[in-house]
């Protein structure tokens, strides 16, 4: 049998000398390779022996098959002849099947309540949003999702999933508005995922919050469970309150720091979520980092304002801004992270979508008991919490075509296997809600930055190493 070198691979050198090869289609291919082995699959542009390339460069052939195992299962090289775009698109069929069918959910997300006690210059919630310009505006009639409704839907969600696979992991995720201003709809659902857990089943819990009103008995609750908090927080006081305060006007951080104080002293390992917009961009510094790691803080999620008419710096700017904040992030011992990272992440962990939703992996309940595919998108699956309708729904199946190899605008990018046209929600909210659209703002972006971020020891090694707690993020 004769391999030869795939025409989707690529290579990038890093500025420690290391060198990097993966194939442009498929997730997880890539391999941190020798010079020596750089040259070996450069040379085998032609289809060729594995004898031919033992006597060429004199290696032994058990050491030679070693590496052309590890090279073909990456599909850095294919068997002469083979058409590794066709391969994919089976590969791909298979998938998009078995999501359809609801195979693939391990998520759920639900919003508790549409009520906030903030009003944020670029929240993504409509209702919110557009009562921004007037802060006085009560939002005390948006819905809220009832306890009832809450529990027999996280009951239903985890019998399906549990039906499908019973040792599969399950996420599921408390938002809002404000979802602790609904605390007996969070209860609620915190009482299906205990029942469930009784029956040895592995459920990951995680709330975000802008922890204004956590108190003591709300940290113990969330510690009894085992609530993975995420908390948003952008910046110093001064910065911070640039973009989120009441409804009043009065900013929030001082508040934000006494919730995350009390959720410390309760055990509970606190996540920063940071959104980054024209209210701090270029105000993020070593002195915010500082006061986290004394808060006892470890990992910070940094992204940006993809929703507001900001409009975004250029990509070389925020490849400097990520890359300084990585590194006094991490002389804090803080681990900084965010969807800055997906592509490369796809590459390195073999995920086949920027993210779950994209591979039908993932469901939204909204206060009003709709489903959504996730908390941005505005294409409703079903009504009245009917899980089986969502599933059933055109929407939940076309997503699940949203493949690698499928967008004919990706086609030729060198990141075509591992962004995957980058967030479908933001694509669909900016393009009239199709499905198949990309936003091509991020087009840019990524491809500046993955592969700078790639050479960057730190950030290589941190993604390389992270633990699954940044999937929350």
């Amino acid at each position: 049998m004769k391999l030869q070198l795939s025409p989707y691979c690529r290579f990038i050198e890093s500025n420690d000398d290391c060198i990097f090869a993966f194939n442009t289609l498929k997730s997880g291919s890539l391999r941190n390779i020798s010079k020596d082995m750089r040259m070996i699959l450069e040379s085998m542009k032609a289809p060729t022996s594995a004898y031919h390339v033992a006597s060429n460069f004199g290696v032994s052939p058990a050491d030679l098959h070693s590496f052309l195992d590890i090279a073909k299962d990456a599909w850095l090289l294919q068997e002469e002849g083979a058409d590794q775009r066709s391969i994919l698109a089976c590969e791909m069929e298979k998938i998009q099947q078995s999501a359809e069918k609801g195979n693939l959910l391990g998520s759920l997300a639900i919003n508790t309540t549409l009520n906030c006690n903030l009003r944020c210059s670029y929240c993504f919630v409509p209702q919110i949003a557009d009562s921004s310009a007037d802060r006085k505006q009560s939002l005390a009639s948006l819905p809220t999702l009832p306890p009832g409704e809450a529990y027999k839907t996280t009951s239903d969600f985890l019998q399906f999933v549990n039906t499908i696979d019973p040792n599969r992991e399950i996420g599921i995720g408390l938002i809002g508005g404000e979802p602790l201003l609904a605390l007996s709809t969070v209860r609620a659902v915190l009482s299906a995922v205990e029942a469930h857990k009784k029956l040895g089943k592995k459920i990951v819990v995680g709330i975000t919050t802008n922890a204004t009103i956590v108190s003591p008995e709300i940290a113990d609750m969330l510690q009894k469970h085992e609530v993975s908090t995420i908390v948003s927080l952008d910046g110093l006081e001064t910065v911070h309150n640039k973009g989120r305060r009441y409804a009043s006007g009065m900013g929030s951080f001082q508040k934000v720091i006494k919730g995350i104080q009390v959720l410390r002293n309760a055990g509970i390992e606190v996540i920063i979520q940071v959104t980054v917009g024209n209210h701090n961009w270029n105000n993020i510094d070593a002195t915010f980092f500082k006061l986290l790691r004394s808060l006892g803080v470890k990992l910070v999620g940094l992204n940006f304002d993809d929703s507001s008419n900001w409009e975004f710096p250029k990509a070389e700017d925020i490849l400097k801004m990520v890359v300084t904040l990585f590194e006094i992030a991490a002389d804090h011992s803080i681990c900084l992270s965010g969807f800055w990272y997906k592509p490369l992440s796809n590459m390195i962990r073999g995920n086949y979508s920027f993210c779950g939703t994209g591979q039908g992996g993932n469901l939204h309940l909204e206060a009003d008991g709709s489903i959504y595919a996730c908390n941005r998108s505005h294409r409703c699956l079903a009504y009245e919490s009917q899980l089986k309708d969502a599933i059933s729904s055109f929407e939940f199946k076309a997503l699940s075509n949203r493949l690698p190899g499928r967008l004919s605008r990706c086609i030729g990018c060198f990141l075509e296997g591992h962004c995957i046209g980058g967030c479908v929600a933001i694509a669909q909210h900016r393009f009239g809600g199709d499905v198949n659209a990309i936003d091509e703002r991020m087009c840019d972006i990524y491809r500046t930055i993955v592969p700078e971020l790639l050479k960057h020891k730190a950030i290589r090694e941190t993604l390389f190493n992270s633990q699954s707690s940044m999937a929350l993020l």
